[in-house]
């Protein structure tokens, strides 16, 4: 009987050590090698987070399964799987930004017309700003107002009931003008483009495989079981996506069970 307790015992304690397993490890640059701070940390799997230390040094609550989500301002997000729980050594590619275009001004000669200048500046309200340092979820890659394919025309009524439109100036033009519609057509190529390279690069064979482990027509039944519209994809963060993945494949995974 006290050998009975005894093994229980042992059981009970393993399963509470592997439920709070801690993996270690060090985030750096993959193109010098350099310890990289403040790198943020979280496992999908329990929502626990974690910052890396000056020396690049990291610690989070982890098993074996888990999907790791590593992302730095200045660098390119990365998606690790833990495979193992010794020590973890993670290098991120620096991110990219293209400056479109510099202006360069002249300073105001005392610290009054800074001032005045500041005053006179106007507030940005566009909803698209990106703060400077920020990498933009997607480009920006839109039609312009006077080209979308829309006629514009409104149907209402007035106070008795009797039918009424509102037919825009450029109705005729978007019907007519050719060379109008020219352009029309390029905004709109333009703009589904630009959503394909995002729609891409968030949503792909390799980043299911890497979440899943299938390969070819497994993977392939999987995406098609996901069935994820652009819409999502180009409006949901990376982080909604994969635990999106996670959480579908173990449904799937319960339906072919049953199968």
């Amino acid at each position: 009987m006290r050998i009975f307790f005894t093994i229980n015992l042992i059981l009970i304690f393993s399963q509470v050590v592997l439920s709070q397993s801690q993996i270690s490890g060090l985030v750096y640059d993959a193109d010098n090698y350099s310890s990289i701070f403040g790198a943020h940390l979280r496992n999908i799997n329990t929502n626990t987070q974690s910052i890396s230390t000056k020396e690049g040094k990291f610690k989070i609550e982890a098993s074996i399964g888990d999907t790791l989500i590593i992302s730095h301002i200045s660098y390119q997000s990365k998606l690790v799987v833990v495979k193992q729980l010794s020590f973890q050594n993670i290098e991120l590619d620096e991110e990219v930004t293209q400056l479109d275009e510099i202006k360069v001004y002249n300073l105001p000669n005392d610290e009054f017309a800074f001032k005045r200048k500041i005053l006179k500046t106007e507030v940005k309200t566009d909803e698209k700003f990106i703060p400077f340092g920020v990498t933009p979820a997607k480009p920006m890659g839109e039609i312009p107002k006077q080209f979308e394919k829309e006629s514009g025309l409104e149907f209402g009524a007035d106070e008795d009931f009797n039918p009424s439109f509102t037919l825009p100036l450029s109705y005729f033009r978007k019907r007519f003008d050719k060379k109008y519609q020219s352009k029309m057509e390029y905004y709109e190529l333009k703009a589904t483009s630009d959503d394909r390279i995002i729609i891409d690069k968030k949503y792909n064979k390799e980043l299911i495989h890497k979440l899943t482990a299938l390969e070819g027509e497994d993977l392939m039944d999987f995406m098609s079981y996901l069935n994820l519209n652009n819409k999502y994809i180009l409006e949901a963060s990376d982080y909604e996506i994969t635990l999106l993945i996670i959480n579908s494949f173990k449904e799937y995974k319960l339906e072919k069970f049953k199968d």
